[in-house]
């Protein structure tokens, strides 16, 4: 098919090539750019190119487009570790990565003990724009998280705690300063953090801990069978010997129910 197209346009070439045009110069020179113009686009093959485009599209978008997207989870809830400061063990110290500073209960420091409280120019100021001003700092603090120690300065603040909140469930946080030192990972998914202390790591499920009760209630049976049986017992074999016995009784109530003729 090329070949038979080539042929054709040589043959209409040397037509051309035979044509001959009496006109005077001056006209030929006028006409010369529109002449070769027009044989140029006669003698010319052309070919359309079917090239292929791209369209770049955003990450996003090619994840939609895949049905790449992640599942959706819920909230985990909040990230809680059970540590241990002084000869005290907190049941759920709360790991906090907007708090500036480690916080701690000034009630709670007083019953630890935990040495001199210095004074501190720190503000603090909460989620509500409101302003606290703390007792002052405790500093080098050892925080125990399993086997790992950590050094730790605390702010001691006041806070309103109930008379049955003890030092196990007092609210301390820890903050970015401590998951700094502590070199934490935390997997919001898995709910795995994994803390560092030199060359060894340490693995803790840390949203486990928030959902477990905070007291352990005992658990009381209260068996009533035997009671209904002795009841059901008596009630079938001896009628009149279940009501003489029976407290709550009024015997006299029980013999006056009857015919007038009975009493002859």
């Amino acid at each position: 098919m090329t070949l038979h197209k080539d042929k054709q346009n040589s043959e209409i070439l040397e037509i051309f090539k035979q044509v001959r045009i009496n006109i005077p110069l001056l006209d030929a020179i006028k006409q010369i750019p529109a002449y070769a113009k027009v044989l140029k686009d006669l003698c010319t093959v052309k070919r359309k190119l079917n090239v292929e485009k791209k369209a770049f599209l955003t990450e996003q978008v090619s994840a939609i487009i895949q049905n790449h997207a992640p599942p959706k989870y819920k909230d985990p809830g909040s990230p809680t570790i059970s540590c241990t400061i002084g000869n005290s063990k907190i049941g759920q110290a709360l790991l906090d990565l907007g708090s500036g500073v480690n916080l701690l209960p000034f009630s709670v420091y007083e019953q630890l003990g935990l040495g001199e409280l210095k004074p501190t120019s720190i503000i603090l100021q909460l989620a509500d724009r409101s302003i606290k001003i703390p007792r002052g700092v405790v500093e080098d603090v050892l925080v125990q998280v399993d086997r790992f120690y950590y050094p730790v300065d605390f702010v001691a603040l006041d806070m309103k705690l109930t008379a049955q909140t003890n030092v196990s469930f007092a609210p301390v946080i820890l903050g970015r300063p401590f998951l700094a030192t502590s070199n934490a990972i935390i997997n919001c998914r898995s709910g795995v953090l994994n803390l560092s202390f030199s060359n060894m790591t340490l693995e803790l499920n840390i949203f486990n801990l928030c959902r477990q009760p905070q007291d352990l209630e005992e658990m009381q049976e209260v068996n009533a069978l035997e009671a209904v049986l002795s009841e059901v017992f008596l009630c079938e074999n001896d009628s009149f010997k279940f009501f003489l016995e029976s407290e709550d009784n009024d015997i006299p109530a029980v013999f006056a129910v009857g015919s007038p003729g009975d009493t002859k």
